[in-house]
């Protein structure tokens, strides 16, 4: 784009070519995966391709992309509704309200500018932003991997927003339970990446150091803003039973899958047991067969 903005661009698509259609249409596979895994709408890498690949005119590629995105973003919307990564909006909702205020706003500016800018510099500008952001990107993804995943305090079939402690792994989720404490998204998203990985790793293998982990959660919690830590009523817990529960056994069996003996049960460690049933629980069955895999169950 930085090298060809000066080369005639044009209104339509005059008689597509068959290879036109092809390159349309594998583009358009490749943008839609590429969005819907980066939760994005893909004008990015849609006007880009219309200019470059097609030789359209960068205003018609910037109008042309609001249709072939509205597709892609009611798909994407349909495929996250299912799961847990809307979440973000709720905990982000201020941040989301402020952008798409200012983001009304520029689109009204900017139609005012249709007319006035020429293409001859909406190019390399548009160029250029997508270096800078593409270089952004690289750096933020380079300093993500530098911090590290909770490798080792972590399951394999946890998804890769628990890896990255986005979410609450299922193993420190045990120890809030051994804590008797309830700690929310938001306050698990207020801590800081090393307060969280600090804690998933501290000790709590016996009620002594339970106790001890009790007030370091609360206080970081505290001191990172996050509020009161809500307490739950301590009992004995449901995965130090030695016969499989009914929860377990009733889940497995009705998505058909295999059942497990007491003899298993009772091998497997605690967090394995814990796991399993939160796994089970109505609606949060989606990596059960992966830990069932992972476990040699």
């Amino acid at each position: 784009m930085l090298s060809g903005h000066r080369a005639p661009s044009h209104l339509i698509l005059a008689e597509p070519t068959f290879t036109q259609y092809a390159l349309g249409t594998a583009a358009g596979f490749a943008i839609g995966v590429v969005a819907a895994l980066m939760g994005v709408a893909g004008g990015e890498l849609i006007i880009p391709t219309i200019v470059v690949i097609f030789g359209l005119d960068a205003k018609l590629a910037g109008s042309l992309s609001l249709a072939i995105s509205l597709p892609t973003m009611i798909t994407a919307f349909a495929r996250y509704s299912r799961d847990r990564s809307f979440v973000v909006l709720k905990l982000n909702s201020v941040f989301a309200q402020l952008m798409a205020a200012g983001s009304v706003l520029g689109a009204f500016c900017g139609g005012l500018l249709l007319g006035i800018v020429p293409t001859t510099y909406l190019l390399p500008t548009l160029a250029v932003v997508l270096l800078v952001s593409a270089f952004r990107i690289w750096r933020h993804a380079s300093a993500k991997n530098d911090a590290g995943s909770a490798e080792g305090v972590t399951f394999r079939f946890e998804p890769d927003d628990v890896r990255a402690l986005t979410y609450i792994p299922l193993r420190f989720r045990m120890t809030l339970d051994l804590c008797a404490l309830h700690l929310s998204q938001r306050q698990w998203n207020s801590l800081p990446h090393p307060a969280r990985r600090a804690l998933i790793e501290a000790p709590c293998r016996s009620d002594s150091e339970a106790t001890q982990l009790r007030e370091v959660i609360v206080r970081a919690v505290h001191e990172a803003g996050g509020g009161v830590v809500s307490e739950i009523q301590m009992q004995e817990p449901l995965w130090r039973s030695r016969e499989v529960p009914a929860q377990v056994r009733a889940m497995l069996d009705s998505l058909q899958l295999p059942l497990i003996g007491t003899d298993a049960w009772c091998e497997m460690s605690d967090d394995r047991r814990f796991a399993l049933l939160k796994l089970t629980r109505q609606g949060h069955a989606r990596n059960l067969e992966s830990a069932l895999r992972e476990f040699g169950l």
